[in-house]
């Protein structure tokens, strides 16, 4: 008798947040980065991939996500180059069997897998060269469908802001940017408040690291973090940061005047 043909194999579509060629936000999708409200370093991975998303975009959202832990929905993310492609839910079943039709998921099907995505795909437009205040309509849209989670769609005021306060290359500047703000704007105020969880050294390394993991692969920004993490942790106070990272607290509040009394020279010393 002759032998069944093998068993074809196993597509798993994933709707997360890992920024990959191929990976797939939906309307469901949500992603945040958690160190920042416990006052830690974030993951080398994840600054990676937001410092990268921030050059493609040029909007610096990574650096408000990375920065403050606020959420985002999967359909910003695609908005924002922090993944590639958005799929409305209710077309991923069918999207599901085209990718199952292709005989191969080699790098040589990638073409066909590019394809397939496109598809169905309502990817966010490429903003590379673009000066920030000429940001194109469809980065300002004023509302986008969504469904789901707590985090909302970006509006326009909220792009902006963050490409005004964000575009600084100081977390003083930026709390500063954010204060100037905070009489009118209520995302103002909370962008504060979310800042005020972390510890002052953690919010200026994780700057610089942001900038040091976009010129470096992805190995290079991983060991680099970790390398800066275990220095900042013999740092003054922050052993109080870990334990509310394991305990699940949160923090006192720092202010503008914490950020003042770490100095430069301080954060120099954990790249060294």
């Amino acid at each position: 008798a002759r032998a069944p043909p093998p068993p074809r194999p196993a597509r798993l579509l994933t709707t997360g947040s890992t920024r990959r060629p191929f990976s797939v936000a939906t309307e469901k999708t949500t992603f945040s980065v958690s160190e920042p409200s416990f006052g830690l370093v974030p993951d080398g991975s994840v600054l990676h991939m937001l410092a990268n998303a921030d050059k493609e975009s040029g909007v610096p959202v990574g650096r408000y996500l990375a920065l403050t832990g606020a959420p985002i929905i999967g359909a910003d993310m695609a908005r924002f180059s922090l993944l590639p492609y958005f799929v409305p839910d209710v077309s991923l079943d069918d999207l599901v069997a085209q990718l199952s039709s292709l005989s191969s998921l080699s790098s040589a099907r990638q073409p066909d897998l590019r394809r397939a995505l496109t598809l169905f795909s309502e990817e966010g437009p490429n903003t590379e060269g673009l000066e920030l205040a000429d940001l194109p309509p469809s980065l300002l849209a004023d509302e986008v469908a969504h469904s789901g989670g707590e985090a909302e769609a970006w509006t326009r005021k909220e792009t902006e802001a963050v490409a005004a306060c964000f575009a600084h290359n100081s977390v003083e500047a930026i709390w500063s940017s954010l204060e100037a703000r905070s009489g009118s704007s209520e995302w103002a105020r909370s962008t504060l408040e979310q800042m005020s969880r972390a510890h002052p050294a953690a919010l200026k390394a994780t700057l610089r690291l942001m900038d040091g993991c976009a010129r470096r692969p992805l190995s290079e920004a991983v060991d680099l973090t970790i390398a800066v993490a275990a220095r900042i942790s013999n740092e003054s106070g922050f052993d109080g940061a870990i334990a509310h990272a394991e305990n699940g607290t949160a923090p006192e509040p720092i202010t503008l005047k914490d950020l003042d009394q770490v100095p430069d020279e301080s954060i120099d010393a954990l790249f060294k």
